[in-house]
């Protein structure tokens, strides 16, 4: 399974909470990190 990632103009989307998820039959530690810019989601596999 694939997703395109596609821009999300901050005039229109600013504010806006979006969901991100992940299936995996893996196991990660997944941490979320604010930069000066906006967020690093990192996922490493443990």
């Amino acid at each position: 399974m694939e997703y395109e990632i596609i821009h999300l103009p901050k005039e229109k989307w600013k504010g806006t909470i979006i969901p991100i998820g992940y299936i995996t039959d893996q196991y990660y530690d997944v941490s979320v990190n604010r930069t000066d810019k906006g967020y690093i989601i990192e996922l490493e596999k443990v």
